[in-house]
């Protein structure tokens, strides 16, 4: 018997895509693990697509719709394993994930976060990703990833936490619709060591635009950028030098972009005021230049 993982699984609207992500999770080579899928007040029938699965490792839930730092927070909270690895509903796992994950935490222990390289595909090109192959790569432990945290994609799917150092630091927080997962995985990070490992498991499925969250949300004050702004002490306090700062002057400067984009002048007026230029990198400064010459719509309808 080898050690117990629980994987969480929020749902909400997710039908067309649900019973990959969950399949992904049954397969896996390494077997001691429960699986908690939580709907979070569907209205399309999700939870329908698991009805006949059989697993006993699979346990289903429903509640009423909270958002989905509530619904990951009540899954860690009801995870019997000390490691909780999160999926999305629309994202799948390779049948080596959880074997590489229980290397990672045997290796080690005393890390708050675990991190695996993505990849990022569009749904309807995953059949030809499935089969790939990953060579085995050292697993890398550290207390300094906030460089690491300024360069790579954070996506949910790609990490577990120690559960107790996640629900100590307050897991998920509540307030936030949009980068939630980056608030907790940045305080993690800033008190804990963190381990890594750059070998490609999980797959980003990109769906139609319309199937995914939005990049910023209606009410400004409900993302990650905002906090950064108004409680910049809540990670300083953890651990302040010139990179934590240039990772939280890149969430400004991205949300800056989006709110741009989604036209909300309030959001925008607030964020340009807490941007510092001397820390962006030089393809940002250069968007930055852009936007006051009135030349930045182009790269904004990429976004």
């Amino acid at each position: 018997m080898g050690e117990l993982i629980s994987v969480v699984i929020p749902v909400y609207n997710k039908r067309k895509s649900i019973r990959r992500s969950v399949d992904s999770a049954l397969r896996q080579s390494y077997h001691d693990f429960e699986l908690l899928v939580i709907d979070d007040g569907s209205t399309d029938g999700s939870l329908a697509e698991l009805s006949d699965i059989k697993d006993a490792r699979l346990k289903r839930f429903q509640k009423e719709n909270s958002g989905v730092s509530a619904t990951r927070n009540l899954g860690m909270e009801m995870a019997q394993g000390c490691i909780v690895a999160f999926l999305d509903g629309d994202d799948v796992w390779d049948e080596n994930y959880l074997k590489r994950l229980k290397d990672m935490y045997q290796s080690h222990p005393d890390c708050a976060m675990f991190f695996q390289t993505n990849k990022i595909v569009p749904y309807k090109e995953f059949d030809s990703y499935s089969k790939h192959t990953c060579p085995e790569k050292p697993v890398i432990c550290s207390t300094d990833w906030e460089k690491n945290f300024y360069f790579r994609d954070f996506y949910t799917s790609s990490i577990a936490v120690n559960k107790e150092k996640a629900l100590s630091m307050g897991g998920f927080d509540t307030s936030l619709t949009i980068g939630e997962d980056l608030d907790l995985w940045f305080r993690l990070m800033l008190a804990f060591p963190m381990c890594f490992l750059d070998e490609i498991h999980v797959f980003i499925l990109k769906y139609e635009s319309d199937y995914h969250s939005r990049l910023v949300p209606l009410d400004y004050t409900k993302h990650f950028s905002y906090k950064l702004i108004t409680h910049p002490e809540l990670y300083l306090s953890l651990k302040d030098n010139i990179d934590v700062r240039k990772v939280m002057n890149k969430v400004i400067f991205f949300a800056w972009l989006c709110f741009t984009k989604d036209k909300n002048k309030v959001a925008v007026r607030l964020l340009s005021k807490h941007i510092r230029f001397s820390l962006l990198n030089y393809k940002d400064k250069i968007k930055y230049i852009l936007y006051h010459l009135g030349l930045l719509d182009s790269y904004l309808n990429k976004l």
